[in-house]
């Protein structure tokens, strides 16, 4: 699985590389805007596990939406090259029950996911379709938890806090996308369905799945070509 991750990365670089080789000798159009969308699922299903009479139930909440800030480079007028960091808000709770006591956990905070894709612009003209492939270089997560412990012989409550931060860049996420591009003077707008297959290999993140959708929406500024045509 690690050589076929290795795999992947190489050829998305390799067609990087080529791609931004003609920079110097084709106009390139730089953007920069937002982007901003939801999930299509649910980032993870109600679990149970447990051993002998201890059985803890873990639960997601679905994060309401998605939102940060996007930078690109179009070449060739036809390959998009784009980096986006992509907010979520985070809550996954876990509730445990045992013989003598119930423990209760609370978590919440965020998660930034920073991809990186290449795509391909078809067609010509005010509406153009798009699609393209890329990788998630990395994810930082914070999370701040609530515990509660209740003994159930004498009704004591104990509560305390903990935070958590961490970031992971060693194992990409792979992403698929398709969209469609709406030129509005210097605005474009660009309707898009990412799909994000995560890799086993990933440190377990308890309030995602695998496999995700979500609908996007961008809006971005494009500022001036390479070579000063401003077209």
């Amino acid at each position: 699985m690690r050589r076929q991750h290795l795999v992947g990365l190489a050829v998305l670089l390799l067609i990087f590389v080529h791609t931004t080789a003609a920079v110097g000798q084709s106009p390139v159009n730089f953007e920069f805007g937002i982007r901003t969308g939801v999930p299509l699922m649910k980032t993870l299903r109600p679990s149970a596990y447990g051993f002998g009479n201890f059985i803890s139930i873990s639960t997601s909440e679905k994060p309401l939406y998605t939102v940060g800030p996007t930078f690109g480079a179009i070449l060739y007028d036809r390959f998009s090259v784009q980096f986006d960091a992509l907010y979520k808000p985070v809550v996954y709770r876990v509730s445990s029950t045992a013989p003598m006591l119930t423990l209760s956990s609370t978590n919440r905070g965020s998660s930034w996911e920073f991809p990186v894709l290449l795509n391909y612009r078809f067609l010509r003209g005010p509406t153009r379709p798009y699609a393209g492939v890329g990788i998630v270089i990395g994810e930082f997560v914070s999370l701040v938890n609530e515990n509660r412990t209740t003994n159930l012989t004498n009704g004591t409550e104990t509560r305390a806090e903990g935070a958590f931060t961490s970031f992971y860049g060693q194992v990409p996420a792979y992403i698929v996308d398709a969209g469609l591009e709406w030129p509005i003077s210097r605005l474009v707008l660009r309707p898009e369905v990412r799909f994000s297959r995560w890799s086993h290999n990933q440190p377990q993140v308890a309030f995602r799945s695998p496999k995700q959708f979500e609908l996007l929406i961008g809006l971005s500024f494009r500022g001036f070509r390479s070579t000063g045509d401003t077209k």
